[in-house]
């Protein structure tokens, strides 16, 4: 297995915006995928918001597909 390189410039860009992302209020966030606007029901928003997950967990977990 060769070695990769990291530069941790971009850990730290990575984890700076993911900050970022996690600060923002979730009902206020247009979130879109392949350009595409993402219509998710206020209840959905609203459910998830009482798990104590950030924003990224909202996304990776597809709890926003429901």
């Amino acid at each position: 297995m060769s070695k990769k390189l990291i530069q941790i410039e971009e850990i730290q860009s990575i984890v700076s915006r993911c900050s970022e992302i996690n600060k923002l209020d979730l009902s206020e966030i247009i979130w879109t995928e392949n350009g595409n606007e993402l219509h998710i029901d206020s209840k959905i928003i609203e459910a998830f918001e009482y798990t104590g997950l950030s924003n990224m967990d909202f996304i990776t977990s597809g709890y926003y597909k429901k």
